[in-house]
């Protein structure tokens, strides 16, 4: 980075401190900072912090209101990422360029460069920071979503596939656009991350933060300072820089609130507070931060009936669901069952080393299936089949879930005919067994034969439909 003494009417604003606080308060220039993606803080000759944009408030986790117009040297004092290098830089006007890593293992490339005017005196410093794992992840990854690789964004691509899926992914990305809230809902396993992943990549982008907060995993006493963060010396306990809440880590990208309908009720008031002005305070603060984030949740519940039940607050679900999208379950839209099951298939067969295919007999039964667990069991069953078979992976292959129920089938309509043993008479001889004897002589053929069909005599009980006491008693005569 290579700034050119300044020359013109930049060079006239430069001179003046009054016109130079007047150029950085302008909201143009704040509005426009605020969009760039990297931290940027403005520092003037004498020390004085006099700019810094929404992404440098996000790292260095502080309020711009509470350091602007104060020495630089008290926001490195309460940031690990402007070190004592930073005020040497300061003082000595020199340029720095430094790697710093956070609390939680971001690596952070600082870089400071002096700008001078015409006649060489230093006017100001700019420091422009850069979150190198945010950078290696958008190197790492593909630039759009056609050319992603890797089962997540293969899933994506073939989630868009179905025409029902493509029409909400349309309604999603509109609703996003205008700053509206996205309610997905749908049984457990239809896709409802992978949905909200799309909607992120296709609104905010690939760079910009996804944060997937699973609310049924976040326990009450804990949700306040989990979702908003806390300031150091908030509790006992608490880190002792404080730390900034699952919503501030969205910032400027999607928060994906899962599950949303398991929020206990004493906390969903603490959540309609953000969603009515975006702001949040976090615990033990007296100011408030402004996020900049678009906000999908999910649910597989009808939060309808949780309202009219009291067990959710009714204003709340209006806020989220300003646009609420059903995900299809993955019977009603079996044209997609080919294409996912070839993904797994590819999947499985990476992993275990070697490929392997369905016969055209196992994806029939796959098709036929009603598949209560949607795509996720479907993948279940790809990777059982990807243990049970060598190549082909045939009917039998599958889980007992779906073979059970022919099999069932088989006994109830097979024909009756007890065996008769070797060297035995027919039933019109005087030497025939009387009725009990032969009951006796087909319970245990049928047993035996169940045993051997299913494995064990537990299953055999289970298909017959008796304890397994008996099994055990009837099999021995």
């Amino acid at each position: 980075m290579r700034f050119a003494p300044p020359t013109g009417g930049i060079g006239a604003l430069l001179t003046s401190p009054r016109e130079l606080a007047a150029w950085l308060a302008d909201g143009r220039f704040a509005m426009i900072a605020d969009l760039l993606p990297d931290p940027l803080l403005v520092v003037d000759g004498q020390g004085i912090l006099r700019f810094m944009n929404s992404a440098a408030e996000a790292l260095h986790e502080v309020h711009r209101r509470a350091h602007l117009g104060r020495p630089f040297g008290e926001l490195v004092e309460e940031s690990p990422l402007l070190g004592e290098a930073a005020l040497e830089a300061l003082r000595r006007g020199s340029r720095l360029q430094r790697v710093d890593r956070t609390v939680d293992g971001r690596e952070v490339l600082t870089l400071m460069r002096p700008v001078r005017d015409a006649d060489g005196d230093l006017v100001l410093f700019v420091v422009v920071q850069r979150d190198l794992e945010a950078i290696r992840r958008t190197a790492a990854g593909a630039s759009s979503l056609d050319e992603a690789r890797g089962t997540d964004g293969e899933c994506l691509h073939r989630m868009v596939a179905g025409s029902h899926n493509r029409r909400i992914l349309e309604m999603g990305l509109r609703a996003l656009r205008l700053g509206s809230r996205v309610l997905l809902t749908g049984e457990s396993g239809v896709g409802k991350t992978l949905i909200a992943r799309c909607l992120h990549e296709r609104s905010a982008g690939r760079r910009a933060p996804f944060v997937h907060v699973n609310c049924a995993s976040i326990p009450e006493s804990l949700f306040e300072s989990e979702m908003f963060g806390y300031e150091r010396g908030a509790f006992t306990g608490a880190l002792q820089r404080g730390k900034r809440g699952l919503i501030e880590a969205a910032d400027g990208g999607t928060l994906f609130l899962d599950e949303v309908g398991e929020i206990p009720l004493a906390c969903q008031a603490k959540l309609l507070r953000f969603l009515e002005d975006r702001t949040v305070t976090r615990l033990g603060a007296t100011g408030m931060r402004r996020v900049r984030v678009q906000l999908v949740a999910a649910t597989n519940r009808d939060l309808g009936a949780m309202v009219e039940r009291g067990r959710f607050r009714r204003d709340l679900f209006y806020r989220l669901s300003t646009i609420s999208l059903r995900i299809p379950p993955l019977r009603a839209c079996r044209e997609m069952i080919p294409e996912l099951v070839d993904l797994f298939v590819r999947e499985a067969g990476i992993r275990r080393g070697q490929p392997f295919r369905l016969s055209d007999a196992c994806l029939r039964r796959l098709l036929e299936y009603r598949f209560p667990g949607n795509i996720r069991e479907l993948q279940n069953i790809v990777e059982h089949l990807a243990v049970m078979c060598d190549d082909v992976a045939e009917p039998w292959h599958l889980p007992e879930m779906l073979t059970e129920g022919d099999r069932v089938a088989e006994e109830e309509t097979a024909p009756i005919a007890p065996p008769e043993a070797d060297g035995q008479a027919s039933d019109g001889d005087a030497g025939s067994p009387g009725l009990r004897e032969q009951v006796r002589r087909f319970e245990r053929s049928l047993i035996a034969d169940a045993i051997r069909r299913y494995g064990s005599k537990r299953k055999a009980a289970a298909v017959l439909g008796v304890d397994v006491a008996t099994i055990v008693r009837k099999s021995r005569g």
